[in-house]
């Protein structure tokens, strides 16, 4: 089996049962880059458990144990958190890496937890440094994550020009390129996510496959096309992998607009005349996959 360089990809050994929020480091072989991440596992039965915690109900992917970070947060400038993990080896430059991991979008009151966030990445560093947000991951997903039941798989490539011996992961854009959705707004807008099965390898094959059953992210995403936009009356949703698919369209607050499921048409003609101008969001998911595309509504 090929080698992933992520030590306790899931979270699963324990230096000691998390007690209270940002106890990270008490997952074995990870720490905070940033902020105060969480660590979440089932030997706790209250505030830090699974799937039951402070910030909501999430199984894990597998076994009893993930980790949550905010990947964004208005109420300071750029404020993320970032787990982050001293890799078995340092990476060998000129050599290409492939990393894989999983999220899945907390949204509850409690916390404060009311937006999804786009942008969430890997990055690859030689030490541990002051918060840093680059715009320049190597790995990162421009999809607006909103799935709060299943976890979306995160994927990518790049070729080491440094001995890298740390990987981290987050939001490493700044405010000003994150995108977000907005879903209810008692609160600032935090936008807070599980994470779970982190893989880094030279094997693209073990990476794809590492505990994940389902198309890759890109193949998902250029599954559909989207004209006219702008658009005025109607827009053209194209389906090229002939799958059943199930439609929602909201706008930046989270208003949901139009909602449909196991649409097997390969050519729908979705009416927006009736909505008002401005920014809406289309989300697909089909396949235990979703993506979401911004329309402007003139």
């Amino acid at each position: 089996m090929a080698q992933n360089l992520v030590p306790n990809p899931s979270f699963e050994d324990t230096v000691s049962c998390p007690y209270a929020a940002g106890d990270i480091n008490k997952a074995t072989g990870w720490i905070s880059f940033c902020g105060s991440p969480d660590f979440y596992c089932t030997c706790n039965e209250f505030d830090m458990g699974v799937p039951n915690n402070w910030a909501g109900y999430q199984m894990p992917t597998n076994g009893s144990a993930y980790v949550g970070f905010a990947a964004y947060s208005n109420t300071s400038l750029n404020a993320r958190e970032f787990p982050a993990c001293l890799l078995t080896t340092p990476l060998t430059i000129g050599t290409k890496y492939y990393i894989s991991f999983k999220v899945a979008l907390s949204l509850t009151n409690f916390i404060q937890a009311n937006c999804a966030s786009n942008k969430i990445g890997a990055m690859f560093a030689t030490g541990i440094y002051p918060c840093n947000i680059t715009n320049s991951p190597p790995v990162f997903t421009d999809l607006v994550i909103t799935d709060t039941l299943n976890w979306t798989r995160i994927a990518g490539s790049f070729v080491a020009d440094s001995s890298y011996n740390y990987l981290i992961i987050g939001n490493f854009y700044d405010d000003a390129n994150t995108d977000t959705v907005k879903f209810f707004s008692d609160f600032s807008d935090n936008a807070y996510y599980y994470l779970d099965d982190v893989c880094v390898s030279m094997d693209s094959s073990y990476v794809y496959n590492y505990n994940y059953t389902g198309v890759q992210e890109n193949n998902f995403n250029n599954q559909y096309s989207f004209y006219p936009n702008p658009a005025t009356d109607f827009v053209t949703i194209q389906n090229s992998f002939n799958t059943p698919f199930n439609l929602t369209v909201f706008n930046s607050l989270g208003q949901q607009f139009y909602f449909k499921q196991s649409i097997t048409s390969n050519n729908l003609q979705l009416d927006v005349s009736s909505y008002n101008a401005g920014l809406l969001f289309i989300q697909i998911a089909s396949q235990n996959n979703q993506y979401i595309y911004k329309l402007l509504k003139q």
